[in-house]
């Protein structure tokens, strides 16, 4: 039996809906598409920006509705954008899940893929967020604190989807993942492609009431072998995971300096 003693994830606390999490995120975006834009979308995003910056959301969306009627192509820097400040707004959330799907026709990304499983959970279409969440989890490589990460545990924790918690591979192929609430201590249960159990022993924080967050070494030899985590029998979203052949890991690259 392995022990894990839990830290407190000081990026966890707040949900991948709540909106200081998508102005944050929004404002990335549009940090990163200013350095490579042409004229016409840097303008709509440094008013974009302005406005999210003087809490003029309704300001940001007009100028991304006009942008997004006359400037097509650039669709993969508005898209992702668009769908995030509609998803702020909570107005319409059939038009921010339109807008994430097209973001990834146009190329994969987690945090747009787990925003598509936020959005049908906010549409109350609970099996639907909750299949989307374990496809992500199972295609992607989880940052903690991300909003893949928030989203997961945001989902794990609503009570019309009724899991014990939610299981991802981390940076370093690591599992990593939530169980909304724990006891003083918990065990979870590891399969190795269907055959040896592991118990992995879980001992958390003072507060038996808050989110309790694991990461621990796989216990499979290999990244393909199927690993099923269960908490008292019951499987985490995620679980089985499986390393696949196309499976993604986040390959940004942050540029620091002239």
């Amino acid at each position: 039996m392995h022990t894990v003693t839990l830290p407190t994830d000081p990026a966890s606390p707040a949900d991948a809906g709540s909106a200081a999490h998508l102005r944050r995120t929004a404002l990335r975006l549009i940090s990163v598409a200013l350095r490579s834009s042409g004229r016409a979308v840097s303008r709509c995003l440094t008013d974009v920006r302005r406005a999210l910056r003087e809490n003029r959301l309704d300001l940001g969306l007009r100028q991304l509705d006009r942008a997004w009627r006359c400037l097509p192509g650039d669709a993969a820097i508005l898209a992702p954008l668009y769908g995030r400040l509609l998803l702020l707004e909570g107005r319409d959330h059939y038009a921010a899940l339109g807008l994430l799907k097209r973001s990834l026709e146009i190329g994969p990304s987690p945090d747009d893929a787990a925003l598509v499983a936020l959005t049908l959970l906010r549409l109350e279409r609970c099996e639907d967020a909750r299949w989307q969440l374990e496809a992500t989890l199972r295609q992607y490589c989880v940052v903690p604190g991300g909003t893949l990460f928030k989203v997961a545990g945001e989902i794990a924790r609503h009570p019309a989807i009724s899991a014990p918690g939610w299981v991802g591979r981390g940076p370093r192929l690591e599992l990593l993942g939530e169980l909304p609430a724990l006891g003083h201590a918990s065990v979870l249960e590891v399969a190795v492609d269907g055959g040896t159990s592991i118990s992995q022993l879980l001992h958390r924080t003072p507060d038996p009431n808050a989110p309790c967050f694991f990461r621990f070494p796989s216990p499979s030899p290999t990244l393909h072998s199927p690993l099923a985590i269960a908490l008292r029998e019951v499987s985490l979203l995620g679980s089985p995971l499986c390393v696949p052949a196309d499976f993604a890991l986040d390959g940004r690259v942050t540029q620091l300096g002239s």
